[in-house]
């Protein structure tokens, strides 16, 4: 059964409003001096506070199983692909250290203007990136 034109451009549109109100939750969940902008710092602490949540036998370091653990809505292959990518030394573990130069290099690059905030147009635009 094929898609209307009429289905696919409400279907974009749904995906277009739930990336829109995904991305303002995370701002209002991140901003914590409520500026309405996420800080480097506020950023970090957000990642952080994920990390320690997550190192279930607070070691300092997230293994595998427990970044599985964390995941709300894990896709098959994606959790290990991502877990790769922040495991920088690949000693199979993610350290607090690699969080942080993590969530700097990925704020980075969401901050399109530079200027050391993040605004619900750049959290849209980062979203629109990612497919989600």
């Amino acid at each position: 059964m094929a898609m209307t034109a009429a289905a696919v451009i409400v279907t974009g549109g749904i995906a277009s409003a739930q990336s829109s109100d995904r991305a303002s939750r995370f701002l209002a969940k991140a901003d914590v001096n409520g500026d309405g902008s996420i800080s480097s710092a506020e950023a970090l602490q957000m990642r952080l506070d994920r990390f320690d949540r997550s190192d279930a036998n607070n070691d300092g370091a997230l293994t595998l199983a427990e970044f599985q653990a964390a995941a709300k809505k894990p896709k098959p292959g994606r959790l290990e692909k991502r877990f790769g990518k922040l495991d920088r030394d690949g000693n199979g573990v993610i350290s607090r250290s690699e969080v942080e130069s993590s969530a700097a290099i990925r704020f980075a690059r969401m901050d399109a203007d530079g200027n050391g905030a993040l605004t619900l147009d750049e959290l849209k635009t980062a979203r629109s990136r990612r497919g989600s």
